[in-house]
């Protein structure tokens, strides 16, 4: 079951916002961002409040409309406070789960013994759409979705003697995962979207995810939802594969064990995933806010307002299909050593190898830092552009690989009386690359996947689109290399860097053990951990923080030293902030490593 809801519209969708007041009584203002202009006070800028704060019916835009449409009727009545909920409904998931397993042993003599085991795993996800079936293309749910899993596992053990144990092991696991939304192959142009909307930019083409601040869908059962207030453009396409090898030797000596032993896997990844985030408009309350336009207030600007206005955010981000693969290999040797009866050590080494990931397509992509761009501007040296795996030269591996991953690890065990152990441990453990990342954006697509934001506003403050034309450069496409360090100038890119290494950790602990009456075991301990080289997501084109000090000055608009090198953007404009030009990679917007 679900509970989709929203907060009260009523006559707001008409444009009379004179009732649209908050739970303690405060009306919030409409502002007219067509009125924005220079602060005549001093500086920064200032906005006019609608009349009556009613948005007249000429100004609601054509496309907010035709969306209002596909907005079902309230069904809770006497709701009348902004964020109330004014809409319920209660609908069924259906998850069925077809799974089975099978297994074989055998003994081929006393010192032989197979087993092989097969499982099949079946659970579709239906989700019921968030609306009704009256409203299915535009639901907000994600839509129906495949989840498949296959496993396979054979082992040999040999009793080589009476001291000496060997096990070999061979396993390949499957995974599909497949979705596309409610609203595939929607008609966007129906919306009143232009036509270029449909062209092929992004799959899925669908009802766009719409997503206003202070209106929002919410669901009893996880994973029901993937967009905001209405339209959903989610897709996951993918496939999983994993091989693996094992073998290990087990050897008893009069006071040793010795275990050695090692393994190889091969992973491939095949994927193609976006979240709504592929075709995605949004609506604040910037620009609704005011006077002062720069200043959010409880009290001032809704993005009911924004939407009602055809003021979008967002962008598009279409993703490549990727078909990666990793190889990852280790080798170790452990002794536990009985050194007396009281004492116990255990030593152990282990080495890891994994290899950086490959794409069969060769669709990866990463950032030279100093590399020096191909865009001429007066006054500015411009360095840093995309470079990527397997052109020029580079390896096709989307990092340097590491091969000195070396993991000691050591343990004590003491038995300090009869009832007290004293245990002490510590050791290396490296982390695989394989678990990094879900959608292709974390991988480093930039050049096959090419994102284009809309831009709302040049200032910051005054609306320069419309959502009738909302991407009136265009859209940026992918080119895949053939730019080389000209790739997506004036976008957001993000990128896998080169110098990342396989991740780990220190860990150590400590604990005394004591075995008290009545059968209570008393333990008290300590443990420890530090990691080292984590990933995490960095934006690199950030302002000093010694220039935020110019305040306004930073809008300011100034001749743009990249108009007629870069086509597609802001940066494609006459005009440009003066904060771009003072960032580290003015030639960009975004700048993000994983």
């Amino acid at each position: 079951t679900k509970a989709p809801e929203k907060a009260t519209m009523g006559g707001m969708l008409t444009g009379d916002f004179s009732a649209a007041r908050l739970a303690n009584g405060n009306l919030v203002t409409i502002y007219d961002p067509a009125t924005t202009r220079a602060n005549p006070a001093g500086a920064g800028f200032v906005r006019t409040a609608f009349p009556g704060n009613v948005i007249p019916g000429n100004r609601i835009d054509p496309v907010a409309r035709n969306v209002m449409k596909f907005f079902p009727a309230p069904n809770v009545a006497g709701v009348t406070a902004l964020g109330a909920i004014n809409y319920t409904r209660t609908d069924g998931n259906v998850v069925p789960k077809d799974s089975w397993s099978t297994r074989l042993d055998h003994n081929f003599g006393e010192k032989n013994r197979l087993f092989g085991r097969y499982s099949y795993d079946n659970t579709p996800f239906n989700r019921a759409p968030a609306y009704g079936e009256e409203f299915r293309s535009a639901a907000p749910t994600a839509g129906p979705q495949i989840f498949k899993r296959w496993n396979a596992v054979l082992e040999d053990t040999w009793l080589l003697s009476p001291t000496m144990v060997a096990t070999g092991r061979y396993s390949a696991t499957r995974l599909i995962n497949f979705r596309r939304p409610y609203g595939d192959g929607f008609d966007v142009t129906s919306l009143g979207l232009p036509a270029y909307m449909r062209e092929g930019m992004v799959d899925p083409v669908s009802f766009p995810a719409i997503t206003i601040t202070g209106h929002s869908v919410t669901g009893s059962v996880p994973n029901i939802v993937v967009g905001g207030l209405i339209g959903a453009t989610d897709l996951i396409s993918f496939g999983n594969t994993q091989q693996a090898a094992q073998g290990n030797i087990t050897k008893t000596l009069t006071k040793h064990t010795l275990k050695f032993g090692g393994e190889y896997r091969v992973v491939q990844f095949n994927n193609q995933q976006v979240g709504d985030q592929a075709t995605n408009f949004s609506f604040g309350p910037t620009w609704t806010q005011g006077p002062n336009p720069a200043a959010s207030s409880a009290t001032a600007g809704l993005g009911l307002a924004t939407f009602l206005l055809g003021i979008p955010g967002g962008g598009v981000a279409p993703a490549p299909a990727l078909a990666q693969t990793n190889k990852y290999m280790a080798l170790f040797v452990q002794d536990t050593w009985k050194l007396t009866p009281k004492l116990t050590l255990n030593l152990g080494l282990r080495y890891d190898y994994e290899t950086p990931r490959t794409d069969r397509f060769d669709q990866l992509s990463n950032f030279d830092f100093n590399a020096t761009s191909p865009l001429k501007a007066e006054g500015l040296t411009l360095l840093g552009g995309l470079v990527f795996p397997g052109v020029g030269g580079l390896s096709r591996y989307n990092a340097n690989p590491d091969r000195n991953n070396i993991a000691p690890r050591v343990g004590v065990a003491y038995k300090l009386t009869p009832k007290t152990v004293i245990r002490a441990g510590g050791g290396i453990f490296y982390a695989g690359l394989t678990g990094i990342g879900g959608g292709t954006g974390a991988f480093g697509v930039s050049g096959y996947a090419a994102t284009t934001a809309i831009v709302t506003s040049l200032d910051g403050v005054t609306p320069a689109v419309s959502w009738s034309n909302p991407y009136p450069t265009g859209f940026n496409r992918p080119t895949g290399s053939s730019l080389g360090l000209g790739t997506l100038v004036g976008q957001t890119v993000q990128f896998f860097d080169r110098s990342n290494y396989a991740p780990y950790s220190s860990q150590w602990n400590f604990n005394i053990q004591r075995e008290m009456p009545r059968n209570i075991l008393f333990e008290v301990g300590y443990a420890g951990s530090r990691g080292v080289g984590l990933f995490e997501n960095r934006q690199w084109n950030q302002l000093r923080p010694e220039l935020l000090a110019q305040g306004d000055s930073l809008r300011t608009q100034v001749a743009n030293p990249f108009f007629g090198q870069i086509r597609v953007g802001g940066l494609a404009n006459r005009t440009v902030a003066r904060a771009q030009l003072q960032r580290p990679f003015p030639h960009f917007d975004g700048v993000a490593w994983q």
